[in-house]
């Protein structure tokens, strides 16, 4: 029962789920009909990205093996990487699906999901002081945003962006917190900057 709760978990999948939840309730707030093209695509590229981050932090950050989930990212590295190549051919095979100002944008937010954990020379995303839960929030929001937005922008969609931007905010201080003895110093976390009981 255990290992299928750590599989579930650890491999992301209740992240994708959320990720799609966030977006069909999106559809459900602005008034218009659940796009599964859509919400599939959001599942997948959610579980394509974080666990390509996963794999790529292996090469640079130390994993502590007393940590139940690191013990099982270092056991299923193959399944992971195996996953990530699925959710690719998926992916592709929605591209077709959507219109082309759809897929800029969603490109736009896979580059700024890549960098935000890639690191080059120069650091990443993740690595601007204060801006790691922004980048997270903005990205959740404006994926949202790019299904549900028609051609012109209303209130009510300026008012959807808020609530999904402050609801991914809300939600990832606990991550932070649980990350506030991994996360450099200078990363200025919400935790880190105010501690761990004001963020709780």
């Amino acid at each position: 029962m255990f290992k299928l709760v750590h599989h579930i978990v650890f491999s992301n999948f209740l992240i994708a789920i959320g990720a799609a939840g966030l977006l069909g309730t999106g559809f459900v707030l602005i008034g218009k009909e659940l796009n599964y093209y859509a919400l599939a695509f959001t599942f997948c590229s959610t579980l394509l990205m974080y666990n390509l981050q996963r794999i790529h932090k292996l090469r640079y950050q130390t994993l502590d093996k007393a940590n139940v989930r690191h013990q099982w990212i270092i056991k299923n590295q193959r399944s992971i990487q195996f996953l990530i190549v699925i959710c690719a051919l998926i992916l592709a095979m929605l591209i077709p699906f959507f219109h082309w100002k759809e897929i800029i944008g969603l490109a736009f937010l896979g580059l700024i999901s890549f960098f935000y954990s890639y690191k080059t020379g120069l650091g990443n995303l993740r690595s601007l002081p204060g801006m790691k839960i922004v980048w997270i929030a903005s990205v959740w929001a404006f994926t949202v945003s790019v299904f549900t937005v028609g051609q012109w922008v209303s209130e009510k969609d300026i008012w959807l962006f808020l609530y999904s931007f402050t609801f991914i905010v809300a939600i990832t201080i606990p991550f932070d917190i649980r990350d506030i003895d991994y996360d450099s110093k200078s990363f200025r976390t919400i935790p880190q900057l105010i501690g761990e009981v004001p963020s709780r």
